[in-house]
């Protein structure tokens, strides 16, 4: 759970520090939400674990 906050964080972070513009990291946060909703909605990521 760690490694799930912390990358994204420090990634919006840099990401913020090289633009220095606080609206690019809102914008890549939402493009990376909608994505992985979308993943999830249509079923190409699972939230189960299925290795059965």
């Amino acid at each position: 759970m760690l490694i799930n906050i912390s990358v994204p964080s420090l990634t919006f972070g840099w990401i913020y520090f090289e633009t220095n513009n606080i609206l690019v990291p809102i914008v890549v946060h939402f493009l990376m939400n909608l994505g992985i909703t979308l993943l999830f909605k249509y079923n190409i990521l699972s939230g189960k674990n299925s290795l059965v």
